[in-house]
């Protein structure tokens, strides 16, 4: 049998270690850099609701740097409507994940909807860690749907005078009616 030194491999095990160390970490790196180019606001926040992630989407969305919103209450700093996000919380407590749409409000003081999902993040005993919260920015298409009900609106009541009174000669004005002489 052929004795090994330890002193002769512990170099070559350090070696290989740091190697996998440093591979891992760029890796890691790599992961946390495809957060920063997503669209989304993407925060994490603790299980007592302060922000401890925060990603460039989110800085897009809300005005806020990540050195701004770091440490604060999401709550407080997002919420325009603090008895909604308690209702959506409860629920999240509830079921673990939770997703809805949320007025919030923005770093210039402007109002913002969202489509916003939160989902609960376990630690390696399965105990609750954290909530990994995803917003996406809906603001214009509620307000392109807003305006295409509107025109609808309009497009049916312009029928309904049109056509329930087509002979009159003031129709914006005249009830529908049965058709009768007008006089002049």
């Amino acid at each position: 049998m052929t004795k090994v030194d330890a002193s002769s491999t512990t170099p070559v095990l350090l070696a290989n270690a740091l190697t996998a160390l440093r591979e891992s970490e760029a890796r890691f790196r790599e992961e946390a850099a495809l957060l920063d180019i997503a669209h989304d606001a993407i925060y994490v926040r603790d299980l007592d609701g302060h922000i401890t992630y925060w990603n460039n989407g989110a800085e897009q969305a809300y005005g806020w740097t990540a050195d701004e919103a770091v440490g604060r209450r999401a709550v407080e700093l997002l919420c325009k409507e603090p008895s909604a996000y308690q209702a959506a919380e409860a629920a999240f407590l509830l079921n673990g994940a939770w997703q809805g749409e949320m007025a919030r409000r923005t770093n210039a003081d402007c109002d913002i909807t969202m489509a916003v999902r939160w989902t609960l993040v376990r630690d390696a005993q399965g105990h609750p860690k954290s909530i990994l919260a995803i917003d996406t920015d809906i603001t214009a298409q509620k307000v392109a749907v807003e305006a295409l009900a509107e025109l609808s609106r309009r497009r049916e009541r312009r029928e309904r005078i049109l056509t329930g009174c087509s002979h009159c000669p003031h129709r914006a004005r005249a009830k529908p009616c049965a058709r009768m002489p007008h006089s002049r």
